[in-house]
């Protein structure tokens, strides 16, 4: 059995055992694709397939603005709560760090397997969302920069 399918199928695995449907979803169709012999799809995929996910986030966190469940009139007032405030300061350091990490992940680009493994095992084991690997290699790219591993 090549590598790619064992890892794949280790990663289903961990998906099912994590009860994490993104994780053992995303397995399936890269086994999928691999099986199918459909390896022309990876370079579309890699290279549209962060920014299409980080398209249909922003439009899905934008709907309820748009839907009518969050209400113009009350928004200023829920940016003045020290909640609010916090969440929007902690959104905007996380939107820096994911375009840190995309830069990062050029710059450095031996921190993709960590974070990917990371994100595997975090949302498989720990039942987490895999939707931090940009933030987390944001966040490496920076700490490597501070310790002085820079390019």
């Amino acid at each position: 059995m090549p590598r790619e399918i064992g890892f794949l199928l280790m990663v289903l695995v961990l998906g099912i055992v994590g009860r994490n449907h993104l994780v053992w979803t995303a397995s399936l169709i890269l086994l999928a694709i691999r099986v199918c012999r459909l390896d022309f799809l990876y370079p579309a995929l890699e290279d549209w397939g962060v920014r299409a996910g980080l398209t249909l986030l922003v439009l899905a966190i934008m709907v309820p603005f748009v839907s009518g469940s969050i209400r113009f009139e009350g928004l200023w007032n829920t940016l003045r709560t020290p909640p609010g405030l916090l969440a929007a300061v902690t959104g905007a350091v996380a939107a820096y760090l994911g375009k840190l990490g995309v830069d990062g992940m050029r710059t450095y680009p031996e921190i993709v397997v960590g974070l990917v493994v990371g994100s595997i095992l975090g949302a498989s084991l720990l039942r987490g969302v895999p939707t931090g690997p940009l933030i987390a290699a944001g966040a490496a790219a920076l700490l490597l920069q501070v310790l002085g591993f820079g390019r």
